[in-house]
């Protein structure tokens, strides 16, 4: 089987859950996410697929022009043998190093050539790749943002829980120390003590300010402190984390197995978060996961649930499946959550098929 032809298209995707945050100083309302759908064809006619997404659309038909650059390397090659054609890829961008628009770049191919082998296989990723289970423990990521008022707040966390979630995460970091304890609170008592509740600051602390405010956090079970401190702060991470009882959950900004290796020695965290586009791939992300375990460190993804829930799914360390829908209109059928858990799609590969129509309509010519 040899790769026939690759292709790649800008896209602009409508959120199933639009929100606020703050960037730049000042409050942005998202509706879309900018996707680079690339689609991989072979002689024996499968088609996989894959992207690689941003809130912005700044940037991304340069990304678009990075995939095409790239696609000598894969045309008349085998998709099996993605470890070799990601070799040549960072021997022929090493100028460039296993960074930005290029980790962006793989990190579309490499899910897309996953997509073909287990169609190939006639077998979803997940089993490919292990098969430990068939549906994971998931959290809803949205709704709970900071530009919410408190009373917003609690009733969106109520009904979180009412849509038979049995474990969220919201969002912190900008207020007073008594805003941000207030509003842990009040999470707390809406959702009950049954219910994991997550914390991503997002950086927005100095340590100082994540071991003051984490330590009034921790009365009220949080299960993780995300993102305290800015990302390249890693002995700061560390001082947070050997500070507080409760968990540490880093990673997501983080690139290369040398950056979440310098995680890891330094104790800069207890629960390592891999982000599928930033570390350039599935085939990547299974490698740190590797260190993760080797480490006795579970590990939890970061956005791509539709992809993500393969590997969570397959792989030992991994702890639970984050789920804020970013591209679910993208595909012909909904995403399955039962009993606050992910279910496995069946089919073959991602189990996942684009809505062409959807696809075409939200081209950005």
């Amino acid at each position: 089987m040899k790769i026939e032809d690759v292709t790649a298209r800008v896209l602009s995707v409508p959120m199933e859950k639009p929100f606020t945050a703050h960037v730049g100083g000042k409050w942005q309302l998202f509706t879309t996410t900018t996707h680079v759908l690339v689609e991989i064809c072979t002689d024996q006619g499968h088609k996989g697929f894959g992207y690689a997404l941003s809130l912005s659309a700044k940037g991304m038909k340069a990304l678009k022009t990075m995939v095409d650059e790239l696609r000598d390397f894969l045309i008349g090659e085998d998709p099996f043998l993605g470890e070799e054609i990601l070799h040549k890829i960072r021997i022929h961008t090493s100028f460039l190093r296993w960074v930005g628009l290029v980790n962006f770049a793989t990190t579309a191919i490499d899910v897309a050539l996953w997509d073909i082998m287990g169609k190939e296989a006639g077998k979803p990723l997940y089993r490919l790749l292990g098969g430990l289970r068939d549906r994971v423990p998931v959290y809803a990521s949205f709704d709970l943002w900071r530009s919410t008022t408190l009373k917003e707040l609690t009733a969106a966390a109520t009904k979180l829980v009412d849509m038979g979630f049995r474990a969220m995460k919201m969002r912190a970091g900008g207020g007073s120390i008594s805003q941000e304890v207030e509003r842990v609170r009040a999470v707390r008592e809406a959702i009950g003590k049954d219910i994991h509740l997550m914390v991503d600051v997002n950086e927005a602390w100095s340590p100082p300010e994540a071991i003051r405010i984490g330590r009034q956090f921790e009365k009220y079970d949080i299960y993780w402190l995300e993102d305290p401190v800015p990302g390249e702060d890693i002995e700061g991470s560390a001082q947070v984390a050997a500070a507080l009882d409760v968990p540490i959950a880093a990673g997501e900004l983080h690139r290369t197995k040398a950056d979440f290796r310098q995680l890891i020695e330094r104790k800069a965290l207890d629960i390592v978060m891999i982000d599928l586009q930033r570390v350039g791939g599935i085939s990547e992300w299974r490698k740190i996961a590797a260190m993760a375990e080797a480490c006795h460190l579970p590990v939890v993804s970061h956005l791509f649930p539709e992809i993500l829930c393969h590997l969570v799914a397959a792989l030992p360390p991994c702890l639970i499946l984050e789920y804020l829908p970013l591209s679910s209109s993208l595909f012909t059928e909904p995403l399955r959550i039962e009993d606050g858990a992910f279910v496995l799609p069946q089919k073959p590969g991602l189990g996942l098929e684009l809505a062409e129509e959807a696809v075409a309509k939200y081209e950005v010519k």
